[in-house]
């Protein structure tokens, strides 16, 4: 059987007929693999002891279309699983981890569980609508249970399976004839846009994408302040301005919108390119804003 056929079916498994037979596998076995849960449901049980099951592994396990409520699990790893359909609701997954696992149509509500669990989850290349639904599930899940910090990583997680179906719809653009068409040219940009978007900001959730951009943006301008500062007739004092440091400090300057004023331009070139310094670094604050506003913010 191919990978691919893996993915989506498990055969040669022994079949688990009750919900008992389960807990009694996990009671002897760390490591359950190649097993088929058969009944429709996996719900909570009167001994409390029963609901925590932890430091597991399922390997080729499947529970399709099972109903799984109540239970917490911790530091356990779903290894080629199978979670077609199922519906997963007020349980608490602690530290687990989802690895090559199918999630098509998978329902999840009321539940503790981060988003970055299933990082490893599916392929970019091949299950771009498993992604999209699975972490649009996993948003509403952290909305609905406000899970703050859950919730960022969720929208960062599905807009960045948005932007792999985007690219998948471009490179399967049904007609060759059809890419010079003005929707595949909108299509294109609207990939390019958020490509964009998520590399240099985070999508505006992701706070160290931003500093790696100003920091990137702090450098740039330095070195072309310092390059060109004959050119823009940069002065100190009705001194040239001759060092490193001193560039790199107007450039801060410039982008934190202050205006100390005692480098100043003296060329048309030199003022322009401050103003447009400053206006980008006026963007950048105002992005900054934004983005801790959203991280304090219920």
């Amino acid at each position: 059987m191919t990978t691919t056929e893996k993915f989506w079916h498990l055969n040669d498994c022994c079949k688990i007929k009750s919900q008992e037979n389960l807990l009694e596998m996990l009671k002897t076995s760390k490591h359950l693999i190649d097993a088929l849960y058969m009944p429709n449901d996996l719900k909570r049980t009167d001994g409390p002891q029963q609901t925590r099951i932890r430091d597991k592994i399922f390997e080729r396990v499947s529970f399709s279309k099972t109903h799984i409520s109540g239970f917490i699990f911790r530091n356990c790893i779903f290894k080629n699983c199978l979670f077609i359909g199922t519906a997963i609701g007020n349980c608490e997954f602690h530290n687990c981890k989802f690895v090559l696992t199918n999630t098509h149509k998978i329902k999840i509500s009321g539940t503790y569980i981060d988003p970055n669990s299933f990082n490893k989850c599916l392929d970019q290349s091949k299950h771009q609508n498993i992604g999209v639904h699975l972490y649009q599930i996993l948003l509403d899940n952290s909305r609905g249970t406000r899970q703050i910090e859950f919730e960022r990583d969720a929208q960062f997680l599905f807009l960045r399976w948005k932007r792999f179906q985007e690219w998948y719809e471009i490179q399967n653009w049904p007609e060759q004839e059809a890419r010079v068409s003005r929707q595949f040219v909108l299509k294109c940009l609207a990939y390019t846009r958020r490509l964009a978007w998520e590399k240099l900001f985070g999508s505006g959730l992701r706070v160290r994408y931003f500093f790696g951009t100003v920091t990137f943006a702090i450098a740039l301008f330095s070195t072309l302040n310092y390059q060109l500062r004959d050119n823009f007739g940069l002065m100190r004092q009705g001194e040239p301005v001759s060092s490193c440091l001193e560039t790199i400090y107007y450039t801060i300057i410039s982008f934190t919108t202050l205006g100390y004023g005692d480098i100043v331009p003296t060329t048309s070139m030199g003022q322009f390119v401050a103003s447009a310094q400053s206006l980008i670094g006026f963007s950048l604050l105002a992005l900054f804003a934004s983005m801790c506003f959203r991280k304090i913010s219920p």
